[in-house]
């Protein structure tokens, strides 16, 4: 699956999953990214896997922001909510960009996720 430029993912803890993509990368490449609504189901062992994730790689003690001092860069949002408190990390122009950042082995996480659910198009 190829991921648009502005889309959303959300995960709940009951295995509903929802995506949402609102453009696509280039005019050329345009057919081949998921653009609308999808929803599925995710098992519970992938949910519980992603949530192991967020804690042992310390998601709700990561600083909310991560920057580079570039004019133009994309931004990837990542937000969790744990104990009924939502926590929301902003990576701007790949700021953690290096593979061993435990922000970007999450994110990594997410999009793996997302490329293995065989989304249903909502009408």
């Amino acid at each position: 699956m190829f991921l648009p430029t502005h889309y959303k993912i959300v995960l709940q803890q009951n295995g509903a999953a929802s995506f949402t993509g609102e453009e696509g990368g280039s005019v050329q490449d345009k057919d081949k990214y998921k653009k609308g609504k999808y929803k599925r189901f995710v098992g519970k062992e992938e949910f519980d896997g992603l949530a192991a994730l967020f804690e042992t790689h310390g998601f709700f003690n990561l600083q909310s922001e991560y920057t580079k001092y570039v004019s133009d860069g994309g931004t990837v949002i990542t937000s969790a909510v744990r104990d009924g408190k939502r926590k929301s990390v902003s990576n701007f122009a790949d700021a953690a960009t290096d593979a061993k950042t435990e922000l970007r082995q999450i994110e990594e996480a997410i999009s793996d996720l997302a490329n293995r659910i065989k989304w249903e198009k909502q009408k």
